[in-house]
Order: structure tokens, then sequence, then C-alpha cells
């Protein structure tokens, strides 16, 4: 049995869209898949709805950012409640940090002399979250 539990989609520093993803592991013939996008579950619903119309189980997940001390750590959820209030709400307090966080990085690269404009960084992002792999793109 082959299946993939770590993936990430637009709505976080991925390419493709959840129904996008599924396609792609019924194309490969995986068996399992969980969408564990950075710090969002906004996918997730897209992930299932397509997963079962492909005959695919779709496990709901997320990747969380965190610190301790001066490391940077992703902790990977599973069988998660997408719609849980309570996590929403963390979710959205880790989004506004995000958001602080790339408009300090822009006015750094402003200083820099690298004009990159908050339009710029959600273009490249698409529908989902903005963050430094998109600052990335749109500095090569």
């Amino acid at each position: 049995m082959c299946v993939e539990l770590h993936t990430h989609s637009v709505y976080s520093d991925g390419t493709a869209t959840p129904a996008e993803l599924i396609q792609m592991a019924a194309d490969r013939r995986i068996q399992g898949f969980a969408l564990t996008d950075h710090d969002t579950v906004e996918g997730v619903q897209e992930a299932i709805r397509h997963g079962r119309e492909l005959g695919i189980p779709v496990v709901s997940g997320i990747e969380i950012s965190a610190a301790h001390r001066q490391y940077s750590l992703h902790i990977l959820g599973y069988g998660i409640d997408p719609n849980n209030q309570e996590l929403l709400d963390w979710l959205a307090r880790l989004q506004q940090g995000r958001i602080e966080r790339n408009r300090n990085i822009l006015e750094k690269l402003a200083v820099m002399g690298i004009s990159i404009t908050a339009q710029e960084l959600q273009q490249v992002s698409g529908c989902g979250q903005a963050g430094r792999p998109h600052i990335a793109r749109l500095l090569k």
C-alpha cells in the first residue's frame, strides 16, 4: 500500500490545488492521502471531497509551525476537525503573525533596494497564505 501523508497545496507553500493533488495521487495509484498545509486547514474539505470522488481516503491534516528556544519546529497533526472554532481562531492568530513577519521582511528588502509590494506577494501566493517561500520566488 502506498500513501502520501505530507503534502502542501496552494493554501500554504505548494503549487497545486487540493483537487490537483488528489488527481496526481490517483494518477500514481496512491491509496491514502493527507493534506498537511502549513498553519491552515483551508484546503482540507476540498481534498476530502475530491478524494471521495476518486476513491482515495483522505485524512484531515495540518503542519503546525512552532518554536522551542532557538529552534523552529513543524509538527504534523492528523485526524483534526477542520471546522473546530478554537483551532480556527488559533490559526487566525498564527496568520496575523505571518503577515507581520512578511511585512518586516519586505521592509528589510526595501532598505537593501529590493522592492516587493504586498500586492505582488499576495499575487504569487495565489489563494493561500503568503510566506517566505513566496518571497523567495519573487527574488529569483
